[in-house]
């Protein structure tokens, strides 16, 4: 059980750093060949730099903001499940129960809420019901 428990957080948070990584990365297309300064000529000026990340990602460079849909991704496939928004609400569909006592559910909910915004919720569907991780955390 508990064995259970530790792969499926340590799998939630490198799903997370995957998503970091792809939104940190661009993930834009390459870019055009001699588009590219040669190296050494390169702007100097770390203002460009961080207004080029910010006009190809639609956020700010180093903002930390991840993409609601690669989240779902991540979180959908670290879990082994189907994950969609709903507005600011992240509906996690599993293929299994919530486990003894709700420890799955809790388990679940306590890993992805770390990775979610203050404005944003997450409910965690199980085969045997639906638990809105908001009501398992406040307690």
């Amino acid at each position: 059980m508990m064995k259970q428990l530790m792969q499926s957080m340590t799998a939630v948070a490198f799903a997370a750093m995957l998503a970091v990584g792809a939104t940190a990365c661009g993930g834009g297309p390459d870019p055009a060949p001699g588009s590219v300064a040669p190296a050494g000529q390169e702007s100097k000026d770390p203002a460009s730099a961080e207004q080029q990340m910010s006009d190809e990602s639609g956020k700010d460079a180093g903002s930390g903001d991840i993409d609601k849909d690669t989240m779902a991704m991540a979180i959908g496939s670290a879990l082994s499940a189907e994950a969609r928004w709903e507005g600011e609400t992240l509906h996690v569909k599993l293929a299994e129960d919530q486990d003894v006592n709700g420890i799955r559910a809790f388990t679940n909910c306590m890993v992805t809420d770390q990775l979610l915004e203050d404005s944003q919720t997450a409910v965690m569907e199980f085969t045997d019901g639906t638990v809105a991780c908001i009501d398992i955390l406040e307690k």
